[in-house]
């Protein structure tokens, strides 16, 4: 036998009471996102948690193609920027 669904104000009335929380009491237990590139590649590259999940292989090509876009971005633009002058 299935169990019910939960639906109508039953769960609504559960996201407001979620929403109603405030964000800033949970903020000394999150982590801050990274801001940039960089900083995802070096946040990614320490995930334990991650390697265990996909495998050490998976993660090292991931970080390989992140970091081979950190460097080949800024050619990009210049690339483009010289082909729009032409």
């Amino acid at each position: 036998m299935r169990p019910p669904v939960t639906t109508g104000c039953k769960c609504l009335m559960r996201l407001v009471l979620f929403a109603e929380s405030n964000p800033a009491d949970y903020a000394s237990k999150l982590k801050r996102l990274p801001q940039n590139l960089q900083e995802s590649v070096e946040s990614l590259s320490g995930d334990k948690v991650l390697h265990e999940l996909i495998g050490d292989k998976l993660v090292k090509a991931a970080i390989a193609i992140r970091k081979v876009s950190i460097v080949s971005y800024p050619l990009v633009l210049l690339f483009f920027f010289v082909v729009k002058i032409f």
